[in-house]
Order: C-alpha cells, then sequence, then structure tokens
C-alpha cells in the first residue's frame, strides 16, 4: 500500500483550478479517511511558513540580461508560487509519494528536499502552459519571456518520476507547442490519467437565491456562464451569442459570474454578478450552460453542471472531448460545437430556447441523464478508487 503526501501549498476552496480541485478531496477525506493519502496543510498545521520558489537577487549585472531576469521573476511572484520549509520533525521519506499539483513547484521540490528518496506526481491544472496562461493578463512585452517559461515547464516535467492528468484528451492545449509536445513524447511512460471529481450537493430550494431575486420573470429561458472574462475561457464568443439571439427571443438571458480583461455586454438581459460562491444554486435553475472555451483542460465546472442536471454545449477542445469516450447514450445532452462556427453554436442554442418552448417538463427531464452521468463516473468515491488503485501500481 503505497503512501502519497499532497503537496498543497495554496488555499483550498470551493473554486475552479487546483484550489478546488483538491478541496473537493480535502472535503471527503476528513469524513471517509485513508492512511494512503494525506496532505501537507494537515501535518503542518500552524506550522506552515512560505517563500518564493524563486528569490530576486540583487546583483551587479546590467542591461538586457538583468531586465529579463527581474521581469522572469516578476511573473512567478504575480502567481503567488510558494514552496513550504518543512521542519525537521517531519520525515518526507514516509511517503513514496509527493503529489504536486503546479508544474511550477517540481523543480523547487528537488532543490531544497535532496534527502527525499520517493517518487514525484505532477498534475498542471491550467487550461493552456502555465506561461500563456499568464500574459493574459501581464504586459505585452512579457511575451518575450515565453521560449525561457516553456524551457522551465519542460524540465518540470522532465524531473517529475510521474505525471497524471485527467484524460489524455486534456494534454491537447499544451501538446500545440511543439516544445512541449516533444517533451510529452520523451517522457510517455510517466503517464497515467484519474478522470476529475467533485463532491455531490444537495439543494435545498427554500434557502437558495432565486433567478427571481435577481430581477428574472419565471418564464425566463437562462443561459449560464460562470468563469473568468478572456479569449481563453472564450467569454467573447458567449458575447456574440449574446448579441445575435437577446434582442430576438424577449425571455432570454445570461446569467454571468466571474471577471477579465473583456467587457460584458451592455444589455438589460444581460446579468454580471462578478465573483460568486454560490455557482451550484444557479446552475441548479439554470436552462442552458454555454462553455465556450477555445483551450481547456478538464474544466470542474463541466462537473458541476453536470451535478446540476443542467443541458450542455461546450467546445469540441481539450479534455471536453473526454466526455466523447463514455456511451452515447449517457451522453445525449452533452452537445459540442467548433469554436470557429458561430452559427453552429447559434443553432444549437436556438433549438434548445424552441424546445423548452414546446415543453419544460420534458425539457427539464432531459438533463436528469447529465445528472446521472455525473453520479456513475464523476463522484469523489469514484475519484478516490481510481486514484489509490493507480497510484499502487506505480514503481
Amino acid at each position: 500500500m503505497k503512501k502519497v503526501l499532497i503537496w498543497d501549498t495554496f488555499p483550498l476552496s470551493n473554486s475552479g483550478g487546483p484550489n478546488g480541485y483538491l478541496y473537493n478531496i480535502h472535503e471527503y477525506l476528513r469524513k471517509y479517511p485513508t492512511s494512503q493519502i494525506t496532505f501537507l496543510s494537515d501535518i503542518l498545521g500552524q506550522q506552515t511558513k512560505f517563500s518564493d520558489n524563486i528569490e530576486v537577487k540583487k546583483r551587479n549585472r546590467t542591461g538586457i540580461f538583468t531586465f529579463f531576469r527581474i521581469i522572469y521573476n516578476y511573473c512567478w511572484r504575480v502567481y503567488r508560487l510558494c514552496d513550504v520549509i518543512i521542519p525537521s520533525s517531519i520525515d518526507l521519506n514516509e511517503y513514496d509519494f509527493i503529489h504536486v499539483h503546479s508544474i511550477n513547484q517540481v523543480l523547487g521540490i528537488r532543490k531544497k528536499y535532496p534527502s527525499y528518496h520517493g517518487k514525484i506526481i505532477v498534475t498542471s491544472h491550467c487550461p493552456c502552459l502555465w506561461i500563456d496562461e499568464m500574459l493574459t493578463i501581464l504586459p505585452r512585452w512579457a511575451k518575450y519571456l515565453r521560449p525561457f517559461a516553456i524551457l522551465n515547464e519542460c524540465a518540470s516535467y522532465d524531473s517529475a518520476d510521474y505525471i497524471m492528468f485527467p484524460c489524455k484528451d486534456a494534454r491537447e492545449p499544451y501538446e500545440k507547442d511543439k516544445r512541449i509536445s516533444r517533451c510529452f513524447k520523451k517522457n510517455e511512460d510517466k503517464f497515467f490519467y484519474v478522470p476529475s471529481s467533485i463532491l455531490d450537493l444537495e439543494i435545498d430550494e427554500r434557502k437558495i437565491q432565486k433567478f427571481e431575486d435577481l430581477g428574472i420573470p419565471k418564464d425566463s429561458f437562462v443561459i449560464t456562464y460562470f468563469g473568468r472574462h478572456n479569449e481563453i475561457k472564450g467569454y467573447d464568443i458567449l458575447k456574440e451569442v449574446g448579441k445575435s439571439l437577446l434582442d430576438k427571443y424577449p425571455n432570454l438571458y445570461f446569467l454571468c459570474a466571474g471577471r477579465g480583461p473583456i467587457a460584458p455586454l451592455k444589455h438589460r438581459r444581460w446579468i454580471e454578478l462578478g465573483f460568486i460562491n454560490n455557482t451550484n444554486e444557479l446552475l441548479y435553475q439554470s436552462d442552458l450552460y454555454i462553455l465556450p472555451n477555445r483551450e481547456t483542460y478538464f474544466d470542474l465546472v463541466v462537473l458541476e453542471i453536470l451535478r446540476s442536471s443542467t443541458r450542455l454545449i461546450f467546445s469540441d477542445t481539450g479534455g471536453n472531448k473526454f466526455f466523447k469516450t463514455l456511451q452515447p447514450e449517457e451522453t445525449s445532452e452533452l452537445y459540442y460545437f467548433d469554436i470557429d462556427k458561430l452559427d453552429d453554436l447559434l443553432l444549437l442554442v436556438e433549438c434548445a430556447i424552441k424546445e423548452k418552448e414546446l415543453s419544460a417538463e420534458s425539457y427539464n427531464q432531459k438533463g436528469n441523464l447529465n445528472r446521472q452521468l455525473f453520479l456513475k463516473y464523476f463522484t469523489i468515491e469514484t475519484y478516490m478508487n481510481n486514484y489509490i488503485r493507480q497510484v499502487n501500481d506505480l514503481m
């Protein structure tokens, strides 16, 4: 029986990315603990101390080298990449594996803890290469850092003993870069796959925030989107849908949450909530979710949508393609579209609107198929069984 130390050096929260991914697992293990899985934050408790993986050191050098060195370090600090100082009372070698959930921490662990003789598993959670995600929020001149950052990402994968992704299709946005593609092929024997999961939730209809509270009438058709407002997430594609259909269908509403560099559509039936913590309540009432990612890894919001019995239209890219490997009768309420074919997306949305107009009861019942899909494949219990079984098989 192998033992794994989950290297959680960031706050866990019911959100996206590694924070939400590990939050769901941690909450499950509080109720159903196993001696095989330990979270670093649990054994450190209040002893946790953080320090940056890469330090900015004052040098006497001047010129272009120093300029790029400072900017490179700045990029890492922006993302709050931290490593942990482990007290001498804790023996890391009690664990067969350290599982890291940030690609940029692998090299730091290797350097800081050379006495650790176990294996390192790494899982990335970015919808694309880490540097490409950072470039969406950094100044334009930061693009010159990209080659150096990609070299670092390749070195991290090379240094890891195993690489765990939720599915093989999740590699797609990474492998569009030739250097990463070559790196993955070189490390092919390190890969193993465990589909992501989230906790199940029960909705108390008496306590939830209702659409009516947000000014949305009961007979409306509500399309939801909760995520970053940027091009990678396809928020601009969603806006085009709104521009084309809001004036055509007077009972159509868009309900969005999150923020980003792309400004929302200005329309009285386009509602923005900013950052929220009750997406599950709103998804439960939603008629349709559009997930228009240009690039995607394996978005946890997909699992939240399935859990809530909501119908889904999503882009035919990355980890979204995983659902094509399941039985067609199980995924009949999942609809794909090509991000370069807006007309196809509009047709799917209009078909959904008209279907509900014919029979709201039938429309909602079909959404229950997505709920059944979640219960069969994506509960934390299923995840833990798959994860432990595969880890035990690692050498």
